[in-house]
């Protein structure tokens, strides 16, 4: 599975992590800034289905984005599996777990040299198509508290509206609070530098 955040932006990965996803037929699943670098409509793009991809992931690309209290400090990833850190620079501070290797430099250069060697492997057709339904499951739940009329509005009601409303390249600035916490549940982004929310460093 790769799990691709804020620094993914910056190092402008976003057409070589395609590339790669596409080669190696792996979900996708984003953070922070990081979200639209692949389009939320991709085949290999999933949000819903984060926890059972990534707790069911053997070998796990973390590109751009540390392993913070958003992953569990690396608790969201199953205890044997290989994760593999990738970015254009080394963390201030160490890793909260083993990981099995460190990639730092372009992250075009670094993507680009994966997807050249990587091949073969085992059919990922089935696992993407289980967590496809997940996803899909889940976002049929969340259907009615989308349309929920009850007074005061509550935040999903309110991206419910919002959803219908904002283009695919829609700049979707988050403040704190239910209200950013529900959006970055709900508002799909479609393209790089699309999402702008306070970050784990709070607002």
């Amino acid at each position: 599975a790769i799990m691709a955040g804020t620094g993914l932006y910056w190092g402008r990965g976003e057409e070589a992590l395609r590339e790669l996803a596409e080669a190696l037929r792996v979900p996708v699943f984003l953070n922070g800034l990081g979200r639209g670098c692949v389009p939320a409509d991709h085949e290999l793009c999933f949000s819903r289905a984060r926890g059972q991809g990534l707790g069911s992931a053997d070998v796990a690309l973390v590109i751009g984005v540390p392993l913070d209290f958003r992953l569990g400090f690396g608790g969201a990833f199953a205890a044997d599996a290989d994760v593999i850190v990738i970015d254009v620079a080394e963390p201030e501070r160490e890793h909260p777990r083993p990981v099995a290797a460190e990639l730092y430099g372009s992250l075009p250069e670094t993507l680009r040299a994966l997807t050249a060697s990587a091949g073969g492997g085992p059919d990922r057709e089935p696992w993407l198509q289980s967590l496809r339904a997940t996803e899909d499951e889940k976002r049929a739940g969340e259907a009615a508290e989308l349309a929920d009329e009850r007074a005061p509005l509550h935040p999903m009601r309110i991206y419910g509206e919002l959803a219908q409303m904002l283009d695919r390249d829609a700049i979707v600035i988050g403040d704190g609070g239910d209200f950013v916490s529900f959006a970055g549940r709900l508002v799909d982004s479609y393209e790089p530098g699309c999402w702008l929310d306070p970050g784990p460093f709070g607002c």
